[in-house]
């Protein structure tokens, strides 16, 4: 029991299921606003759920998370989206949420078919091109950051 605590400590739970379908649920101890919590898996994320099993009661406040990137778009090797190369961590995107940041000195181009991914983060002064009669499955959100 807190007594018109400035801040309600209290342990919160994050269930995180990842791209092989196996999930895991983390509890934290949250004791301050504004506190940021960090992990690193050896599995690929593809989800976070705030309070899985609906504990908290009362939810007057915000949460903030972010985007889980599978791939994010590095340009090292060429331009091509099919080269394992270009992309962090390596591996050509299949269902995977894509990143591509602005800054990089090659922008993807697509120039095969039968290409997906699991989503598309387009950031601000970045670009990506679809040739001509070749195809790109986003089977996802795209969000082109143009302001």
């Amino acid at each position: 029991m807190q007594t018109n605590p400035p801040f309600f400590r209290m342990p919160i739970e994050i269930k995180i299921v990842f791209s092989d379908a196996s999930d895991t649920v983390i509890r934290m101890d949250h004791f301050r606003n504004n506190q940021e919590f960090n992990w690193t898996f050896i599995k690929q994320p593809a989800t976070c759920q705030f309070d899985p099993s609906n504990d908290i009661v009362l939810k007057q406040g915000s949460t903030t998370s972010g985007t889980i990137y599978g791939k994010v778009w590095c340009g090292a090797v060429s331009s091509n989206w099919n080269e394992s190369g270009n992309w962090v961590p390596a591996g050509v995107p299949v269902t995977e949420k894509v990143l591509i940041p602005n800054g990089v000195s090659n922008s993807p181009v697509v120039s095969d078919n039968g290409l997906s991914c699991g989503g598309i983060t387009i950031g601000l002064q970045a670009s990506l091109t679809i040739q001509p009669g070749k195809t790109l499955l986003v089977n996802g959100t795209l969000l082109i950051n143009n302001h």
